[in-house]
């Protein structure tokens, strides 16, 4: 790819240029290898660097949420909660409802920013940890399954971080997640 890059008739060389010339010849699965540690190394030649590897968004139902705790009750909570955010939830009951889709919307928009395929093995809910700072802030912990999905969007050099914002409105909650690989400064 370098080589044909440096032809100076050729104005553009894109991703799906390369991806489409090497997947002929060599195939899909060692092309994408071969890309990834193209990318690593222009990646490893800058430092302190913060690109973002994932977004997602989701919108749920509050009312939705609502009939789906008033009919399972602890088992909801248990099979999509964590201790942690089981104890933080519960803590105001008036705002049970909204604290439970908001914290369901997180887990889906961080799934959806793992941007993880079928073939890949499917985090558990309680392997995202929605919770808040002392000053209200919400943040994600992962663990497992979710950790590694993570680690493996961004270069073996560097390191994520998770970015989430929370919002609620009557009948509806939303949030969104980023995950943005940091390059470290210190390589």
């Amino acid at each position: 790819v370098s080589e044909i890059a440096k032809i100076k008739e050729i104005n553009e060389l894109n991703i799906g240029h390369f991806i489409i010339g090497e997947s002929i010849s060599i195939g899909i699965k060692e092309t994408i290898k071969k890309m990834k540690n193209i990318i690593d190394q222009a990646r490893a030649m800058h430092k302190g660097w913060y690109m973002i590897v994932g977004l997602g968004i989701d919108i749920v139902d509050s009312n939705r949420i609502k009939k789906i705790y008033d009919k399972y009750g602890d088992k909801f909570l248990n099979k999509i909660y964590t201790k942690n955010e089981i104890n933080l939830i519960t803590q105001n009951k008036n705002k049970l409802i909204y604290k439970l889709a908001n914290r369901f919307a997180a887990k889906e928009a961080f799934y959806k920013a793992l941007g993880h395929s079928k073939d890949d093995a499917i985090p558990d809910w309680k392997e995202a940890e929605i919770m808040n700072s002392n000053g209200g802030k919400p943040f994600i912990k992962v663990f497992g399954q979710a950790e590694k999905l993570c680690l493996d969007l961004i270069p073996k050099e560097c390191s994520y971080k998770l970015h989430i914002s929370l919002s609620d409105e009557k009948n509806y909650s939303n949030a969104i997640v980023i995950i943005e690989s940091i390059g470290n400064a210190e390589k």
